[in-house]
């Protein structure tokens, strides 16, 4: 059974480009369609589509990606992306969701600036975009819930 594996909700800075993604996965294990391919949509909360369904690039096995431009991004809103594939014979489409946000609590750079994150050995940058991401969701709780 093919899988989507990723951030339930990235966060992507307005107005910015950005790489957004997904992996196909069989029993686990990363695993390209066949044949080996993929399109993308994307639209907007609304349902207007933004994207129209285009291909999207290789980027390792089972992996895809596809860059947002910053035209893509200037609006404050969730976009869904719908990624469609043939994995392990069957035809699938998998959604992930993209949050444009004017801001974020910190950067990647700043949480480098400080002992001890600034070792990528020991704290890799995903798990800093993660850290970000449960930040930023305490501090909505803790404006709604004080």
């Amino acid at each position: 059974m093919a899988v989507y594996r990723g951030p339930e909700l990235e966060r992507v800075m307005r107005a910015t480009g950005h790489d957004i993604g997904i992996t196909f996965y069989v029993d686990g294990t990363p695993t390209d369609p066949d044949p080996d391919e993929a399109t993308i949509v994307v639209n907007k909360e609304d349902g207007t589509e933004l994207i129209a369904s285009t291909a999207a690039i290789e980027d390792g096995v089972g992996k895809f990606k596809y860059t947002l431009t910053p035209t893509h991004t200037v609006d404050l809103e969730v976009l869904t992306a719908q990624w469609t594939a043939t994995v392990n014979g069957v035809a699938q489409t998998l959604e992930t969701h993209i949050k444009i946000v004017g801001g974020h609590l910190f950067t990647i750079a700043d949480a480098r600036a400080m002992e001890p994150l600034d070792s990528e050995t020991d704290y890799p940058t995903a798990n800093l975009v993660t850290a970000r991401v449960l930040a930023a969701v305490q501090a909505a709780l803790d404006a709604v819930y004080p």
